[in-house]
This record gives C-alpha cells, structure tokens and sequence, in this order.
C-alpha cells in the first residue's frame, strides 16, 4: 500500500472516529445535561427539534416548555460545536451557516401571562445570544397568552383551521402585565405592516379577535398557512 493511499485512508478512518465521538457526545450530552434534570433520548430525540404546547400555559407546563427547549437548544450547540472542529467539515458553507433551530408548536387557549413570559423571555435569551431559530406554529387554536408565544418566533406560521385570539391582559400587577402587551406589541410591529403606529395596533389588540389563518396572514400576525402534517 503506498504512502498515499495510507495517508487516505488514515484520514477516513479519523474522520469516521471523529463523527462516532460527535454522535456519542451529543447522546452523552442530551441524556446526562448538567444543571438541567436527567432526560433520555426517548423523550428528547436529538433528531427531532419539535416541542409540543398542548396544555394550559401555567407555572407547571411552562417550566416543563423551558426545560425542553434548554435541552434541545444544548444539545445543537453542543453538535454544532463539535462539527466545526472536524478538519475535513468545518469550513464547509453548511457547518459555517448551522444554528440551532426549534419549532414550537401550540394548542392552547393561554393561562398565566407570567408563565407564559418565562418562556418568551428564554426564547428572547437564546434568540440574542445564541441565534435560535426559533418556529412558531398555533396548531388547532391559539388564544391568549399563546399568541404572545406565537409572536416571539423568527418565523410564525398556523395550521389551516387554526382560531388564533387575544385580548387585552388582565389582574395581577399591571406594570408587569403592560410590559408583557408591550413586548408582545414590539414582535408584531417588527413583522407587520399593516399597524401604522403603537397605538393604532393597540386599539386593535384591546378589542378582542378571533381570527382564521387567512385573516392572520392578511394582518401579518402569522408568516404563513402551514399545510404540513
């Protein structure tokens, strides 16, 4: 065998251990992350970024949400990473451009807006320091504190017979409370460009819609009718 055959297939043979140490590092990560409660691959598949919001937004479900989006969040970090030290990969465009990305998908007609804010908060967190791609997709009905969710994604979309609603908050401390409208306010006025001014989407948040997919994407609540699974 000559030297550069040998050469060849020493550089195969580290990369194909490379890439083993990668995937085994990702399991290794994802069912023993610290700081974080212990997870399994059955519950956290490292190959499937969806998370699911199906309950009532409240202090229980919400931190179950954040914790799941921390896991998935930390395990793509930590493959990215990795990817970018192998020689033979790294500078490839695909490696370069990688970022972790979630779809968030939701059934829910709200709850406690400041649950609900922890898990915007966190998506706000990772969407600055991390550049998180993050889904939004309203599934079945959305109202409420989930379409505050809804609007935090990069990229917001709604099954086709989807009702998406909100309305104005209420109870508890009010600045707290205005703060979230105001957060909330601030995603659709970046995105949407039918409300002219703050107020003018304001006087439209506080009467309270229900909306069809069709009319969402008219008012440039959502980016697109998902006709997915």
């Amino acid at each position: 065998m000559s030297n550069t055959v040998k050469f060849l297939f020493n550089k195969l043979a580290m990369s194909v251990i490379i890439i083993g140490l990668c995937f085994t590092t990702a399991v290794l990560h994802n069912t023993l992350v610290k700081n974080y409660e212990t997870s399994t691959l059955s519950k956290y598949n490292i190959f499937t970024n969806t998370i699911y919001m199906s309950q009532r937004v409240d202090e229980s479900s919400m931190k179950d949400v954040e914790h799941k989006i921390r896991i998935k969040v930390e395990t793509q970090k930590t493959v990215i990473n990795i990817l970018k030290k192998i020689p033979i990969i790294k500078d490839t465009l695909l490696v370069k451009q990688a970022r972790p990305v979630i779809e968030l998908r939701m059934y829910s007609g709200g709850g406690s807006v400041f649950a609900g804010f922890g898990v915007m908060n966190l998506m706000k967190e990772y969407q600055d320091r991390d550049n998180v791609f993050f889904f939004t997709v309203a599934d079945k009905f959305c109202y409420s504190m989930c379409f505050a969710i809804l609007q935090q994604g990069n990229y917001r979309m709604a099954t086709e017979y989807t009702v998406i609603g909100t309305h104005r908050a209420s109870g508890g401390d009010q600045r707290a409370l205005r703060l979230i409208e105001r957060m909330t306010s601030e995603n659709v006025l970046k995105k949407s460009t039918k409300f002219r001014s703050f107020k003018e989407w304001e006087t439209f948040y506080w009467n309270d819609f229900f909306h069809k997919p069709s009319e969402s994407l008219y008012y440039e609540l959502i980016d697109e009718v998902y006709k997915g699974e």
